[in-house]
């Protein structure tokens, strides 16, 4: 999807394509609802590719990449 670019001075931040991010597909509220507080809809994807991994819970290393 070529989403993201990168921008700033900094001239070595590593392959752009090496970044994970994750998001939730229930977090948030609805009208009505209550939070979600603890989420087992996770997913994990790579800057620039337009497939995801659901991956349920978020455990080890998943549980500190980016949050978008």
């Amino acid at each position: 999807m070529n989403l993201w670019e990168k921008v700033g001075h900094i001239s070595n931040v590593g392959k752009i394509a090496n970044i994970l991010c994750r998001g939730s597909s229930d977090s948030g509220s609805t009208a009505g609802e209550e939070n979600v507080k603890i989420s087992e809809r996770w997913y994990v994807w790579r800057i620039n590719y337009k497939n995801f991994t659901r991956v349920g819970k978020l455990k080890g290393e998943k549980q500190k990449l980016e949050l978008l």
